[in-house]
């Protein structure tokens, strides 16, 4: 192997005096022998661009994923079919007592546990939970018709009384029927309500009705409606900021038995008309929910029909 001058002495240099250093400087001598005489220059010589090392990119670090608010976790996201839960017609129309549930297991965990029964797991006291609201107690679900917006409210009320929490607001926005001592006079939802309700001591409920498009998308027909319970908003999956997001923990057996978060878009409708019997509204400036929503069926869309807020 021939070694180039630089390089033996910057071996001698680093070896230092002993016997690595004396064969160094041999090697070094027997090279500048068999080397030709050449004058020093009298600056360093630069090295041609071809002996350059070349310049390398480090690897761009893994996107981190964005750190999530602790009530995305911290909410349960139990499904209303669950076999465990026992439920009248399978939990397929108990949307409304499930997705509350979801919602008062998060706002229990903020200091307020008297509001889960006691058992033995927290899975356990979510079920009694579960049971108890959708009781003709508190919510009555029917079977067949699930909850409206009414039971909702009213059960909510009689449940807080019964375990003996005082709250601070119960409120509700949209166009279905409700008890007026809950009414804001908004029929329809707005974000800002959303948005304002998810505070260190408040729950959001929505309400999303399924509806076939017909006429050319000028007429939406209700086909009945769905609970969902609402954990964040203004913020899209990537963790981006979004104005138009709210991330939603859906009950329903066709969003998958794993516990995940939806992350729904809501899009003004610009025209038409909403219609159930006899109820015919314009459907001009109420949501419709895309992007990560769910529908129950194909062919309907999901149309924010209403919003509850529970503050304590």
């Amino acid at each position: 192997m021939t070694l180039k001058p630089r390089s033996l002495a910057l071996l001698a240099a680093l070896a230092g005096t002993g016997a690595l250093g004396a064969a160094v400087m041999l090697l070094q001598g027997a090279a500048s022998a068999s080397a030709p005489s050449v004058a020093p220059p009298s600056q360093p010589a630069p090295l041609p661009a071809t002996s350059q090392p070349a310049q390398v990119k480090p690897a761009a670090a893994p996107a981190a994923l964005p750190l999530l608010p602790a009530r995305f976790n911290q909410t349960p996201d139990l499904t209303q079919t669950d076999p465990q839960l026992e439920l009248p017609g399978h939990g397929e129309s108990h949307c409304a007592p499930v997705a509350a549930s979801n919602a008062l297991v998060w706002l229990a965990g903020q200091g307020h546990d008297e509001l889960l029964p006691a058992a033995n797991s927290a899975k356990e006291r979510q079920k009694l939970l579960v049971k108890r609201l959708s009781s003709a107690r508190f919510m009555g679900t029917n079977e067949l018709n699930g909850t409206g917006s009414r039971a909702v409210l009213v059960g909510l009320h009689r449940y807080l009384e019964s375990v003996g929490i005082r709250y601070k607001r119960l409120a509700y926005q949209g166009w279905r029927d409700h008890p007026a001592r809950f009414s804001t006079g908004v029929a329809i939802p707005e974000l800002t309500f959303i948005r304002e309700g998810l505070g260190e001591e408040s729950i959001v409920l929505i309400n999303a009705g399924w509806y076939l498009p017909t006429r050319e998308g000028r007429l939406f027909l209700r086909r009945g409606g769905h609970w969902l319970a609402v954990v964040g908003a203004g913020v899209d999956e990537r963790g981006v900021a979004d104005p138009n997001i709210l991330v939603l923990r859906d009950s329903a057996p066709y969003a998958g038995d794993e516990p995940a978060l939806e992350y729904a878009r809501l899009e003004p409708i610009e025209r038409g008309y909403i219609n159930e019997l006899r109820t015919v509204l314009p459907a001009r400036g109420y949501y419709r929910l895309t992007g990560g929503m769910h529908v129950k069926r194909p062919g309907e869309v999901a149309i924010l029909d209403g919003v509850v807020v529970l503050e304590l």
